[in-house]
């Protein structure tokens, strides 16, 4: 497999960059993980907004719409609940419409509705990245493949969508545990000999 993969992948940076972790021997375990969770956050915290979330999350939990048609009654658009129409949004109104159609319509089941929609874009994410990978062939295929996998299977988008719900619209992201290098650091330092 190519060392420039992820270079012409047909995701965004953050999964370019979860994909080059995964294509590297030495990143598959911490790093890979570590860019898949910060991938799936940065989509949520750009597609989700918080004025969107607040207020479906005001609409599910408010008990007097119910008396009048609906707690969705008079939601065309995302727009209408300060969503700005990103796909995300529209997906997670299409789910909890259908659930208030299904029956009830609470806090539990719009934290559902957030779940699946979130799992829906790892998933897709994935199938992305498989169908780019199996292309190119060659060593290190499989091992890219299964490290994807797994990456995506120890990701909670139960945790995500409930840190999303109550954290005021936002993920917090994730602090990485590699070390930063700035610019005046002297890498020499503690060597000896030098």
């Amino acid at each position: 497999m190519r060392d420039d993969i992820h270079k012409s992948a047909p995701v965004n940076a953050g999964w370019r960059r979860f994909l080059k972790h995964c294509a590297n021997d030495a990143d598959r375990d911490v790093r890979a993980f570590e860019s898949a969770h910060m991938a799936i956050v940065k989509d949520c915290n750009r597609e989700l907004s918080p004025q969107f979330l607040s207020a479906l999350t005001g609409r599910c939990e408010d008990g007097q719409h119910t008396l009048f048609g609906g707690k969705l009654a008079g939601i065309n658009s995302v727009e209408d609940l300060g969503g700005k129409g990103h796909v995300l949004e529209q997906r997670v109104l299409e789910r909890v419409r259908f659930r208030e159609l299904a029956g009830s319509l609470d806090r539990a089941a719009f934290e559902r509705s957030v779940t699946e929609v979130i799992q829906e874009r790892m998933d897709s994410q994935a199938r992305a990245l498989h169908g780019h990978v199996l292309k190119d062939r060659g060593n290190g295929v499989k091992e890219c493949v299964h490290a994807i996998n797994q990456c995506m299977k120890a990701i909670s988008p139960e945790g995500l969508a409930k840190q999303l719900i109550s954290g005021a619209g936002k993920i917090a992201l994730p602090s990485s545990s590699s070390a930063t290098v700035g610019l005046d650091d002297n890498l020499l330092k503690g060597r000896h000999g030098r």
